[in-house]
């Protein structure tokens, strides 16, 4: 396993105060053949290019390659543009504000190999900056699912997100890569792959860390709340496959996520008329997954 390669792709825009943080975790990798794409985002001559490329001098290991975007071009195309380049027989993805556990990579390519996978998730779990323990949720997937199992469970939980994702790296060209998304475009990719017959598992324990630092986030603009009711109605295509209760879960998920996205964005009253029709498809349901939402506020 020592000489299988593992490509790490780290889009990164304006968080060069975060970045180094990041690259470190990955530098620290119990399994040490990999390579680390960082796709600058930043405008050509932005203060934030200019010190995204000090922090990566100063780090100084070959094994961080630095690619730069001809122009602004958003998360998807960042990371489309790092899959081109990699190198690795494995391919696996890293937010420029988040880190990795010390065993993520060789735990992830081990399981991946062992069981003969396309893709790989793990559980992760979101810390405060100080690091105090947020959330911690687990996906519950079993191997050898089927296509249909799989797109349940994934309309109904979302088997994302992105740091948590390990492709092999000939199945993820032979499915395109990422969709050119405002958001939820890892969301769409494990679509894709399911789609494909992609063969999928997880790793039942935290091998990713969220910071939930106060900088900006998708989940602070009114871009969420576009990009998710186009969401949902693209899960409506699949209403057929699932049951009633699947259908209600699906729901109140959409309705919990545009409740918290209007809140953050002072909709009051948008939030407020979420809120009423999540507790309207099951009161029950809606509570838990609010509360659930609630911890990573």
């Amino acid at each position: 396993m020592k000489d299988i390669k593992v490509t790490v792709v780290t889009p990164t825009f304006n968080r060069y105060d975060l970045l180094a943080r990041a690259i470190k975790s990955v530098l620290a990798q119990t399994h040490s053949n990999l390579e680390m794409i960082i796709v600058d985002d930043n405008p050509a001559g932005s203060e934030a290019r200019i010190k995204t490329k000090e922090v990566i001098d100063e780090i100084n290991d070959g094994r961080v390659i630095y690619l730069e975007n001809e122009k602004n071009s958003g998360p998807s195309i960042s990371r489309n543009n790092g899959i081109a380049r990699a190198t690795g027989e494995y391919i696996t993805f890293l937010d420029d504000d988040d880190e990795y556990m010390e065993t993520k990579v060789e735990e992830q390519l081990s399981f991946m190999i062992e069981n003969d996978l396309d893709l790989c998730f793990c559980d992760g779990a979101i810390f405060t900056p100080d690091g105090r323990l947020l959330q911690q949720r687990k996906k519950n997937l079993p191997l050898g699912l089927d296509k249909t199992a799989l797109m349940k469970k994934h309309l109904i939980d979302h088997l994302t997100g992105t740091n948590k994702m390990m492709f092999r790296a000939s199945f993820l060209h032979t499915i395109g890569g990422f969709d050119n998304v405002a958001a939820a475009e890892e969301y769409y990719l494990t679509e894709k792959a399911i789609n494909a017959g992609a063969k999928i598992g997880n790793i039942d324990h935290p091998l990713t860390r969220t910071i939930m630092h106060s900088g900006k986030h998708i989940t602070t603009s009114n871009t969420k709340i576009v990009t998710e009711n186009e969401l949902f109605n693209s899960k409506k295509k699949y209403f057929s496959i699932l049951t009633r209760k699947e259908i209600r879960q699906v729901k109140v998920r959409h309705y919990a996520t545009l409740a918290f996205a209007h809140l953050k964005c002072r909709h009051y009253f948008k939030c407020i008329f979420s809120c009423i029709t999540g507790m309207l498809v099951s009161p029950a349901e809606f509570i838990r997954v609010a509360m659930q939402n609630r911890k990573k506020i």
